[in-house]
Parts: C-alpha cells; sequence; structure tokens
C-alpha cells in the first residue's frame, strides 16, 4: 500500500510539474485522499477555474480517490505545525 501511494504521488507531481508548477506539495492523507499545496508565488495561477479544476482532475487520475488544493499556501514545514497543532487540540 505504501508503494502505491509513493507511486500516486509521483505520478501526481509529474503533472503538476507538465502543467507548470514548480513549488508545490502532494500530500496523502490518513482517508487517502490528496492535499494539494502550491506555493504563494504560483497560487495566483489557480485563479484560472479551468487550470484549478484540470490540476484537481489530474491528481485523482494518478490514483487518489479524492484530491482537494489547500487554501493555505506551501509553506516549508507546515505538516509538522498541523500535527502538533492537531495534538494540542486533542489534549485541551
Amino acid at each position: 500500500a505504501l508503494r502505491a501511494v509513493r507511486d500516486e504521488r509521483k505520478v501526481a507531481e509529474a503533472t503538476l510539474r507538465a502543467l507548470g508548477f514548480r513549488e508545490f506539495r502532494v500530500r496523502f492523507l490518513a482517508d487517502e485522499s490528496a492535499r494539494i499545496e502550491i506555493s504563494s508565488a504560483e497560487w495566483p495561477r489557480l485563479a484560472d477555474e479551468a487550470l484549478y479544476r484540470e490540476v484537481v482532475r489530474q491528481v485523482t487520475v494518478a490514483g487518489f480517490p479524492r484530491a482537494v488544493i489547500d487554501e493555505r499556501p506551501l509553506s516549508s514545514g507546515r505538516l509538522a505545525d498541523d500535527a502538533l497543532r492537531a495534538s494540542s487540540t486533542r489534549e485541551s
């Protein structure tokens, strides 16, 4: 299963590169969906609704059952920050 996820992520990332994106991450979520994070520098491109839909479509074609584009731009270390925030919320 982990190998398949890596393959899906590689295909999704190659697709995003083919669409002209250079700074992004495709994150695998617990429900097996993909969260796409795009850099703030490239975020304005997603104002093009057709491109936005194509990004989501191509990531699902890569093998993820569902894909969403995160409304927050890509930032280094955010995955760890999200995990820490979730942990502290559960402890409260």
